[in-house]
């Protein structure tokens, strides 16, 4: 047993969704410098309320937009300074226009393959995860083809019926 002299030592929080935080919206930057600034001031501030890791998550957004600020969004120990950054969790824009939610609609895109997620995001270099409807054309094959380059998928914004999630979930 280790004497922590009244206190209690507890594992930290991951959070795999934060779409901003303390007055920080990810999927708004302007450009790079302010995005790094408020990835820090984000991490800083989790890491109070007990978050020691996060995923930065971009909503749906323009191609130039996550070709700005992807490479920005680099993974990051965590420690005294904040949070630990664990990579992008980017949320759309392959998802059901009909479950967009406040996603805008502009930057849907309705179809998937390996060509049309590098066209998108640039590089997978720091994402980490990727929100996409799985009853989209071309979806089961681009699972597969996250899955081996580690990238997690997580099923959202969709209205895809059980058997169609179910085989998704299989796949990766």
């Amino acid at each position: 047993t280790i004497d922590c002299n009244g206190l209690l030592a507890s594992p930290g929080f991951i959070d795999l969704q934060v779409n901003g935080a303390f007055g920080i919206d990810f999927s708004s930057f302007k450009n790079t410098e302010q995005a790094e600034q408020g990835l820090l001031k984000v991490s800083e501030d989790l890491l109070k309320y007990g978050v020691t890791s996060f995923c930065p998550t971009l909503v749906t957004s323009s191609k130039g937009y996550y070709n700005k600020i992807l490479p920005v969004m680099k993974f990051r120990k965590g420690g005294h300074h904040g949070a630990c950054i664990l990579g992008v969790h980017a949320e759309g824009p392959f998802i059901n226009n009909e479950r967009k939610g406040a996603h805008d609609h502009v930057h849907i895109q309705s179809s998937l393959s390996p060509t049309a997620i590098l066209d998108c995001y640039g590089s997978l270099e720091n994402v980490r995860i990727i929100t996409l409807a799985p009853e989209l054309p071309g979806a089961m094959d681009v699972i597969t083809w996250l899955q081996d380059r580690g990238v997690v998928i997580a099923l959202g914004h969709s209205m895809a019926k059980l058997d169609t999630a179910e085989e998704a979930v299989s796949k990766g």
